[in-house]
């Protein structure tokens, strides 16, 4: 991180002159919001809603997968093959998703990738051999990690980057709750209804509604 930070430099737009008669690309762009002022707007709750829903989804599934696979009879090294599968198809969301974003815009990325997330859990409950897992990871993983590098992009649009860190921070704090609580639901779930399949009903139900 810090040699990174080192090859940051301000950004160029107070250097620049707009031609007579111009109005300033600056003061073109959308209003900056301040972290007080966001809260009192719709849009602020409503990402940090479907920020938690994501993330309830997405630990809730991927904290449980390893047993249920073991559940449904896989080894436990074919179990965890599943994660390692799912965390390599989350580098092509993440690569894949950020370029289709530029083309159709974050909102609608976002909402693709959470229908594809919904899918991939839904498919998990008649999987039962391992090429079904697979294919569970692959969609699974390049959903999940497409949604998260646009989560920053749809923040700075709807308020600036007046306070975005603070702003952004109070928005994944959304997130880090839902991550918090989804694996301890699916865990709960399954210790009421000895199965998996109604948690994972609750994971695709709310990723369907964060879509």
């Amino acid at each position: 991180i810090v040699p990174c930070g080192l090859l940051l430099r301000p950004a160029p737009s107070h250097k620049i002159v707009a031609p007579q008669g111009a109005t300033p690309q600056s003061q073109r762009s959308s209003p900056s919001y301040s972290l007080l002022q966001a809260t009192r707007r719709a849009p602020f709750w409503t990402l940090m809603a479907i920020f938690a829903s994501v993330a309830l989804g997405l630990f809730l599934v991927a904290v449980h997968i390893v047993a249920y696979a073991t559940d449904m009879g896989l080894s436990a090294a074919e179990g965890a093959s599943i994660l390692g599968f799912f965390g390599v198809s989350r580098m092509f969301g993440m690569l894949g998703v950020g370029a289709l974003s530029d083309r159709i815009g974050g909102k609608r990325a976002l909402a693709i990738c959470l229908i594809i997330q919904t899918a991939a859990i839904l498919w998990l409950i008649p999987a039962h051999k391992l090429w079904a897992f697979y294919l569970f990871g692959l969609g699974f993983g390049f959903a999940t990690g497409g949604w998260q590098p646009l989560f920053p992009t749809i923040v700075g649009k709807f308020f600036g980057m007046k306070s975005f860190g603070a702003i952004f921070g109070v928005i994944f704090l959304g997130g880090t709750i839902g991550a918090a609580i989804g694996p301890v639901l699916g865990g709960w779930i399954f210790d009421i209804a000895r199965s998996y399949h109604p948690a994972f009903l609750a994971a695709a139900s709310v990723s369907f509604g964060a879509a």
